[in-house]
């Protein structure tokens, strides 16, 4: 991944990246992530951006990294 890209799409960031759960209207992801999750395990989060997943990854796991290649 290219860190200066994302530092450059930072700014509008919630704009121009895909939220793929905002789009999933029969709540395949949510559903998907149920049958994932433990509160004995944790998950990470590539490229986590603004953070949309924290709130559907948090209730379902021990614990949430979330990391991303922008500071920005």
């Amino acid at each position: 991944m290219n860190q200066k890209y994302w530092d450059r799409v930072a700014p509008s960031y919630r704009a121009q990246v895909h939220d793929s759960l905002a789009r999933d209207r029969d709540g395949t992801l949510l559903r998907w992530l149920d049958q994932l999750g433990s509160k004995r395990r944790g998950v990470v989060d590539f490229g986590a951006g603004v953070g949309r997943y924290l709130r559907a990854l948090s209730p379902r796991f021990r614990e949430v990294h979330a990391l991303d290649h922008s500071a920005q």
